[in-house]
């Protein structure tokens, strides 16, 4: 992990080393090993680097290629190392002197504005082509390394954290109503931000600039594949263990002590097992492994899970009391770090553990973050039992499904059986009359018009033409060709994964601190997503090649557990302790809020925050506190109120 910064000047004005020395400074938490700035006329990078692989102690950033005539500055790690360094011929015998930089450069100068597709890993890159008088910017397959940028008639910025461009005089602090709208009405463009004009590079797509025009374009995208067919599930088993754990082993390059993240479920498990195993096997030092336990709430506690893992040996433990809550000045710190408004209100916790792990000397933290997207729950193949109306198989498997996790298996068989049949449309047509009854006795209308979101202003909802945005947003509607594979392609793409990723991103740079997380390689990914259905769910078993591969390191109550622990009782008791310390039932507190939100319907949530939590609208709420949290920090704790 690293930070990144820079401007270009479309009509020839000189950048003010002192400009982007001002962006850099914002965002020095991201880089404490080494500091470098480049300008050249017009052009001007920074770089802030955070060394965590045994290459990057060779790297020296921004870098400018004299012969031909290019400069990069990058927040990058390569994962297919040896195969790029085949591919670009390097004869170098000592590759660790050869930096992951270097190779995107390199690639660059061979593929152009290509090289991307020669990448695995996580990066944020820009260069500078001075010959062809452009900066080409690009980002990883999944939107795990963050790109922000601004552009104008007069110039183009960049940055890895929204605060560094808002440090320039020239680009205004200003919210962005219509991702106001989209953020309450659970939507994502997956570009725009909470500040008017500053957007963020979307994931796997790159962005051309020059003096006449700006191209953004995707360079990849997940789509269905042809299905693996090998003879048995221990060929897919086999097949499984070998690329995770590659995945696992390529994340393990690093410059001091390594931790990962274990909450006891089957993800992180097998992550730090995995890794665990392969330090072993190189006679290299031991894991930090980093837990929380809960004290109170015992209903949360995963100790049970926990605890047999360390157990079994080379790992040093770290274990952190979850249910202690921040006072107010540590919220404020926390809203700091943010950025923009976030319905991940209990993420206070895992700060806690990047403080602990940062103190321990732990810059590089595996994470099993949404492995079971990569995996995939296996409910997809419940939809091609109904779709193909193996019924009986469907019961069966919704029966083993509800006795491992806690579902009614009659209601699981019924809802498939109602939404992807041919009893479908029928139901859905019950569903439209019922909603239109609904609204009318509720009498949400405007205009006419259907309310898309009833906690929404109303002039922010007309404004921002919400219901246009939410029929150009909303997923599309499931068809003939809806299989297991296209459900498992939705659940990668569709949840706002890039937005989590770069709130945890923003959350670990600020403890220096770079997480890498194994369910999100390429690699791994296309694998998962060819596997026929039954290898995701068999038996009532979901992830069950994962389960099959893991057997052999993990111990059996963690391999074959169903479900997670529930933790909504201490996330409810995390927001119930934000309303207690913001105030947030008053008044004064509220009122920045009216500009965008339903007064009489926020209140009426406000008013009784705990049956808001255990009502019909709990998510909503989540995301309703976290807008009003982060306007309230606007007005009294933002960082550049003295440029306005």
């Amino acid at each position: 992990m690293s930070g990144i910064a820079g401007i270009y000047y479309f009509n020839g004005q000189s950048v003010d080393p002192d400009s982007i020395q001002k962006m850099a400074a914002t965002i020095s938490h991201r880089g404490p090993d080494r500091q470098g700035v480049w300008c050249e006329q017009n052009v001007g990078m920074a770089n802030l680097l955070l060394q965590t692989t045994p290459e990057s102690l060779h790297e020296e950033l921004p870098f400018y290629d004299t012969e031909a005539q290019v400069a990069i500055t990058a927040d990058a790690r390569i994962d297919n190392r040896a195969d790029l360094l085949a591919e670009l011929d390097f004869s170098i015998r000592d590759t660790l002197k050869i930096s992951d930089s270097t190779l995107i450069l390199e690639a660059y100068k061979k593929w152009g504005i290509d090289c991307h597709q020669h990448l695995i890993g996580d990066f944020a890159v820009v260069i500078w082509d001075k010959r062809n008088q452009r900066l080409f910017a690009f980002r990883d397959h999944f939107g795990i390394k963050p790109l922000y940028y601004y552009s104008s008639e007069k110039f183009f910025a960049f940055a890895s954290e929204i605060k560094s461009l808002l440090i320039l005089p020239d680009i205004p602090d200003q919210v962005n109503e219509e991702r106001v709208t989209d953020f309450i009405a659970l939507q994502d463009d997956g570009c725009s931000t909470f500040y008017k004009n500053i957007f963020t590079l979307s994931a796997a797509h790159f962005l051309i600039s020059n003096r006449s025009e700006m191209v953004k374009k995707r360079y990849w995208s997940l789509e269905p594949v042809p299905i693996l067919k090998l003879r048995n599930n221990n060929e897919y088993t086999e097949a499984f263990k070998e690329i995770f754990t590659e995945s696992v082993r390529c994340r393990l390059r690093r410059t001091g002590p390594i931790g990962s993240q274990l909450s006891g479920g089957l993800d992180s498990s097998s992550i730090t097992c995995a890794a665990r195993e392969i330090l072993v096997d190189e006679g290299k030092d031991q894991l930090h492994s980093f837990s929380f336990y809960f004290k109170d709430l015992l209903e949360c506690d995963e100790r049970k899970y926990i605890d047999p893992i360390i157990k079994q040996g080379n790992i040093t433990p770290h274990l952190l009391q979850a249910d202690v809550y921040p006072e107010r000045n540590e919220y404020d710190g926390y809203q700091e770090t943010y950025e923009e408004a976030t319905h991940a209100l209990n993420v206070t916790p895992n700060l806690r553990i990047l403080k602990h792990a940062q103190k321990h000397g732990v810059n590089v933290l595996l994470d099993g973050f949404d492995g079971d997207s990569t995996v995939s729950h296996g409910t997809g193949r419940l939809i091609e039992l109904a779709r193909t109306m193996r019924w009986i198989k469907l019961i069966r498997e919704a029966e083993g499904y509800g006795r491992y996790f806690h579902y009614k298996p009659a209601e699981m068989s019924l809802f498939y059986l109602k939404h992807f049949t041919f009893f479908t449309p029928f139901y859905k047509k019950l569903l439209r009359i019922k909603r239109k009854i609904i609204h009318i006795l509720k009498q949400q209308e405007i205009d006419g018009k259907q309310v898309v979101n009833p906690f929404l202003a109303q002039d922010l909802y007309q404004k921002t033409n919400a219901a246009r945005r939410y029929n150009l947003l909303k997923p599309p509607p499931v068809n003939k060709e809806f299989n297991d594979q296209v459900w498992h392609i939705r659940n990668l793409t569709e949840h706002g994964m890039p937005r989590i990723l770069g709130l945890i991103d923003r959350c670990t740079a600020h403890y220096s601190i770079e997480k890498r997380y194994p369910f999100w390689d390429k690699r791994l990914i296309m694998f998962c997503l060819s596997l026929p259905a039954e290898q995701k769910l068999d038996n009532g078993y979901n992830r069950i090649i994962m389960r099959r591969a893991m057997a052999s390191i993990l111990p059996p109550e963690v391999c074959w557990r169903g479900g997670k622990a529930d933790l909504s009782p201490h996330a409810n008791q995390l927001t119930l302790n934000l309303i207690k310390a913001y105030q947030l039932q008053s008044p004064e507190t509220l009122e920045t809020a009216w500009k965008y939100l339903n007064k009489e319907r926020v209140e009426q949530l406000v008013k009784s925050p705990k049956d808001s939590l255990r009502g019909n609208y709990s998510t909503k709420f989540y995301y309703i506190l976290g807008l009003i949290l982060w306007l309230h920090h606007r007005q009294e704790f933002s960082r550049w109120e003295s440029k306005t």
